[in-house]
């Protein structure tokens, strides 16, 4: 009995130490600043897009108040039901090719300026958004 306990622990401390650890992923622009975050948006979803493995990630952004500008967002042509049809539009997240990931805004603000679509999933698998509001400074 006591030669099972030992071995259960040992394989315990073993299957630990085998855990993958998952690459971090950040935001790269600090909240509550006005500082456009849609250039941050680009270069976080383009590293996802590199990523080789399929294991689930989760980005955490830090909570607070996080503004997206047209001049430097995502320009892609996007042709939506029940929408008009100008093009290109820009768009704050780009959410396109990816599978398991989830962002996490933590209870953040984002605020979109101009005329923007905030988000767009296009041949996505497994993608989770959740923990922030969506809002426009001025509606277009």
């Amino acid at each position: 009995m006591l030669k099972n306990i030992y071995l259960l622990f040992i394989s315990l401390i073993i299957c630990t130490g085998c855990s993958t650890k998952q690459p971090e992923y950040t935001f790269g622009v600090k909240p509550d600043t006005k500082e456009d975050a849609s250039g941050a948006a680009v270069k976080l979803i383009g590293q996802l897009q590199a990523r080789k493995d399929t294991v689930h990630i989760t980005v955490k952004i830090p909570k607070g108040r996080y503004d997206f500008y047209p001049d430097s967002a995502f320009t892609r042509e996007y042709y939506i039901s029940n929408h008009d049809q100008d093009n290109p539009k820009k768009v704050g997240f780009a959410l396109e090719n990816l599978q398991n990931v989830t962002i996490d805004g933590q209870g953040s603000e984002f605020v979109f300026h101009g005329r923007m679509i905030p988000f767009a999933i296009l041949k996505g698998q497994n993608i989770t958004l959740k923990n922030f509001s969506v809002d426009f400074e001025l509606p277009a």
